[in-house]
């Protein structure tokens, strides 16, 4: 069965947990601009980041690219 919800790989934060949210789960999983899964997202990742300074935080294109 497809997942729900599904986020997109340059989906705003802020959007993608408010998707989880909604969905009431605690995991997503994140696609590329080509429909492929590119990694999961969660609530534990979400929080990590809002408690990491930015500098701090690879971009999606540095993560992606450490994947390829």
């Amino acid at each position: 069965s497809p997942a729900d919800p599904i986020v997109e790989l340059d989906d705003i934060l802020r959007d993608a947990l408010s998707d989880l949210l909604e969905a009431e789960t605690q995991y997503a999983p994140v696609l590329d601009a080509r429909g492929q899964v590119a990694g999961l997202l969660s609530i534990e990742v979400i929080s990590h980041v809002l408690h990491t300074a930015p500098a701090d935080l690879p971009s999606a294109a540095e993560l992606v690219a450490e994947d390829g």
